[in-house]
């Protein structure tokens, strides 16, 4: 037996009131569904190491220059006065907190008459130098390696030759 509310509403208009219902409500969990969704919150903590990360090992380039300031000659012994001058080929390189370790070291036939300082700061580019030549020909070694934050980066080598009346020979 139907009851009187039903009777009277047609079977289109309960359908369509159902449909109604059915969209205010789910839309009414989807507002509230995306307004929950856009009222959480949350953080994240984030640890950042600053500082220059390299390597053992890593590379810079530098260009090394000799340039003989003096020489005095007797007979096979002479003294030269030699400055070394070095400077990164890549200018960005420069403006880095660099160290530089140096030895200079005889190879044949000379000595080192002055303290060649063993690391200079990276704003100190050259150092000045004497050294001895024993017989017609000395040999040394320039080895000058750059260091960032206690890395060391891979050495620079080259050799000096003196020779007889001023003459030298700077090479890789």
């Amino acid at each position: 037996m139907a009851t009187p509310l039903t009777r009277t509403v047609s079977r289109r208009t309960w359908r369509a009131s159902v449909a109604v219902f059915l969209v205010v409500f789910l839309g009414g969990l989807g507002v509230s569904g995306a307004s929950a969704l856009w009222s959480q919150q949350a953080s994240a903590k984030t640890t950042v190491a600053t500082g220059t990360w390299v390597k053992e090992g890593w590379s810079m380039p530098l260009n090394v220059d000799a340039h003989l300031q003096d020489f005095d000659t007797l007979l096979v012994v002479a003294e030269y006065d030699f400055r070394f001058t070095w400077n990164p080929r890549q200018a960005e390189y420069a403006q880095l907190p660099l160290r530089y370790e140096i030895a200079l070291t005889p190879v044949r036939n000379g000595r080192v008459m002055t303290n060649v300082p063993s690391s200079v700061n990276g704003d100190q580019r050259d150092i000045s130098v004497t050294v001895l030549r024993q017989g017609l020909k000395a040999e040394f070694k320039l080895t000058i390696t750059p260091v960032l934050d206690g890395v060391r980066g891979t050495p620079t080598t080259k050799t000096l030759e003196v020779l007889p009346f001023g003459d030298y020979r700077f090479s890789s």
